[in-house]
């Protein structure tokens, strides 16, 4: 009788140790295997993002000096209403406009970059950009306002455009109320 015991009791016993010991540590092994998959894929990724990184610095580094100025000039580090100022006159009267009735307002943009998956996201940027709205009157016509918004456009300064009005008159100068926008890299606590 124990012949037939024995077998039957190591069958049972084999399949306790299954269910309650093998089959858990399976899982847990498994469930292993995928959290280590995604720390290798964390670490290439991080991997790729330091080579970019670097790429660009290079790229940076070996920038010449007149590029360099030219893009601290579109996104300056602080805004220099002056100088645009005297930008946008310039503008307006080599067309012939008359410039003038100059209001400004200064206010920080929040600026967030947030991809929808982020775990493909090496970082989320979150800086408050510092703008300065500048609110100016010009009188001309509309093809001579159509060349200033044109040579506004192509300024090295970044400038946009945030609101435009006019009163139309019987005449052929038009009254035109333009705000612009300029932007200035946010301030680092270095």
């Amino acid at each position: 009788m124990t012949r037939t015991l024995t077998p039957v009791f190591s069958i049972i016993i084999a399949v306790l140790l299954y269910f309650f010991f093998i089959s858990p540590t399976l899982d847990d092994i498994s469930a292993t295997r995928v959290e280590t998959d995604i720390y290798n894929d964390a670490i290439e990724r991080y991997g790729i993002f330091n080579e970019k990184l670097e790429h660009s610095l290079s790229i940076k580094r070996d920038q010449n000096p007149v590029t360099i100025e030219r893009l601290n000039q579109l996104v300056p580090l602080s805004v220099e209403s002056a100088e645009i100022l005297a930008s946008l006159e310039s503008i307006a009267v080599s067309h012939n406009m008359l410039f003038g009735n100059i209001t400004t307002a200064s206010e920080g943009f929040s600026v967030s970059n947030n991809a929808k998956n982020s775990s493909n996201q090496a970082g989320v940027i979150n800086a408050e950009l510092q703008t300065t709205d500048i609110s100016f009157e010009l009188v001309g016509t509309y093809e001579q306002l159509q060349e200033f918004l044109k040579d506004t456009e192509n300024s090295l300064t970044l400038l946009e455009v945030t609101d435009i009005s006019f009163t139309a008159s019987d005449g052929l100068f038009e009254q035109f109320a333009i705000t612009v926008r300029s932007y200035a890299l946010p301030k680092t606590n270095n």
